[in-house]
């Protein structure tokens, strides 16, 4: 990225895991889609190169997008796009369903049939007698899904049914056909029907934690020394293939489908004392939780039917969701955590509504905005805090003039503007000045525009607001050539254009 190195560090931040793009965050989007591109195709310079994207049928919007904006850019690299997803587990609407409309081919992929099925028992077992015995068996149970096929033909070996013999896999009995596993979620039923009760209450625990999970913790929740659980898990995934290591003392469940199949198996009621005691259990470390530990306890807490108790912790929580999870994800369990939070304290439900509003406004779901903002008029309405008030007008505005109605907001915007300047607050001062000055500037009245942006930018260059000063920047640009300053818009663009 050597033509945008100020994009690199914030770029390189999230592949890690840190920042998502959006308005808080140092890479806007369409930075993000062209910094991937480009590396795509500078990786692609050097060698061929294939993406392979698995369950893009999982996929949020922006994911899809991305994924199209680089196909764009492909052509004339030696670089191929595959994205595999399962069309009866498309919901309605899906932007998946768009971009299969123009990819530049969809290839159909079902289970294998039959004679394939037999040639990867062949592959793995290698005795003819045992292909013939078990082939037909596994692709009657399976319908063909080689993953399944894969993992029973490792079940079986692992429980004794096929031994080795002759560099090859013998059967040492007629295989059951009724209890072979015909999908992911049998299988999982199958090798936890294997484990004794202290095996399958570790397992049950670790997926209360999640897909990944550290053993340190596990162990604390289970009231386990941290060197016998460390061993127990290591078994689980030699002998059973069903956890593997993630880094130092942390673990992950070896396929996706097995966590879900776990978790979902565990009885309602006793999933929600498991995340009670989990809860308990991060509580009772004596540290403040914040970041990562605070969200993990408003997670546990919401799961426990206690989500009240994360009051105290609540806007670290939200600060790590907005740093960490994709809008997609974070917004329905935002939705359910301000209603599990309906008796909080004002102030904390209002924290929840602003952050539903970031979610939204990375979405673009206007409609949502303006829903989440109308309860956060109410609740701001209930407390002390004018700033408050004045940032919910403020967004108000700025969503109303996304609707094209310029009346209310000229309305809101000035509402915001008096209670920013009685609480002092320059950054929503200055944003409800420039919201007023598009809708002068919409409303044909450049020179009106032009001083309402003047004074914007005096605010927010006093208080150190760049990408606030380069957007405004852009926006005194458009008027300058019709109050007779035409001569200076190259130069206010070029000062923009240094600070993004």
């Amino acid at each position: 990225l050597a033509g945008t190195p100020g994009v690199v560090e914030p770029f390189a931040e999230f592949l890690r895991g840190g920042l998502q793009p959006g308005p808080d965050s140092a890479l806007s989007k369409d930075a993000l889609f062209s910094a991937a591109a480009k590396v795509l195709r500078a990786l692609a310079a050097e060698r061929p190169v294939v993406l392979l994207l698995e369950d893009l049928h999982l996929a949020g919007a922006e994911t899809v997008e991305l994924f199209a904006h680089v196909a764009r850019r492909a052509p004339g690299a030696p670089l191929l796009l595959l994205g595999v997803f399962a069309d009866d587990e498309l919901p309605e609407g899906s932007p998946v369903l768009d971009l299969a409309a123009k990819a530049d081919a969809v290839l159909p992929v079902g289970n294998l049939p039959a004679a394939a099925t037999e040639e990867l028992v062949r592959h793995v077992v290698r005795h003819e007698r045992t292909v013939r015995a078990l082939a037909p068996a596994l692709r009657a149970r399976s319908e063909g899904n080689p993953l399944v096929v894969l993992e029973t033909v490792a079940h079986l070996e692992q429980k004794g049914i096929l031994a080795e013999k002759d560099d090859g896999l013998d059967l040492t009995g007629p295989p059951d056909e009724a209890a072979l596993p015909a999908t992911v979620r049998d299988l999982a039923a199958l090798k936890l029907g294997a484990l004794d009760d202290e095996q399958r209450e570790t397992l049950e625990v670790a997926s209360i934690l999640g897909a990944e999970f550290d053993a340190g913790l596990l162990a604390e929740v289970l009231g386990s020394r941290l060197i016998e659980l460390l061993q127990q898990l290591t078994a689980l995934g030699r002998q059973h293939r069903l956890v593997q290591p993630a880094g130092r003392n942390a673990f992950r469940f070896a396929r996706r489908q097995l966590f879900e199949a776990i978790y979902d198996g565990v009885p309602e009621a006793l999933r929600a004392e498991y995340h009670s005691l989990v809860a308990d259990t991060l509580l009772g470390s004596g540290e403040a939780p914040e970041g990562e530990r605070a969200y993990a306890l408003l997670r546990h807490l919401f799961h426990a039917g206690r989500a009240a108790e994360a009051e105290p912790f609540l806007e670290s929580a939200l600060d790590h969701m907005a740093r960490s999870f994709h809008a997609s994800y974070a917004a329905p369990f935002l939705e359910k955590v301000a209603e599990a939070m309906a008796p909080a304290a004002p102030p904390k439900r209002l924290a929840i509504a602003m952050k539903l509003w970031s979610c939204y406004d990375l979405l673009a779901s206007r409609k949502d905005q303006m829903r989440v903002l109308d309860d956060a008029r109410t609740l701001a309405e209930q407390t002390s805090d004018v700033a408050a008030r004045a940032r919910v007008h403020a967004l108000r505005a700025g969503t109303y003039w996304y609707f094209g109605d310029y009346g209310r907001a000229a309305e809101e915007a000035r509402a915001g503007l008096g209670l920013a300047r009685e609480a002092g607050d320059r950054k929503w001062e200055a944003t409800c000045r420039h919201t007023l000055g598009v809708v002068e500037y919409r409303h044909g009245r450049p020179a009106e525009a032009a001083a309402l942006w003047r004074e914007a930018l005096g605010a927010r260059g006093a208080i150190g607001d760049r990408r606030g000063v380069a957007s405004t920047l852009q926006a005194l640009a458009l008027v300058m050539p019709a109050i007779g300053e035409g001569g200076q818009v190259v130069a206010t663009m070029q000062e923009a254009l240094a600070i993004w």
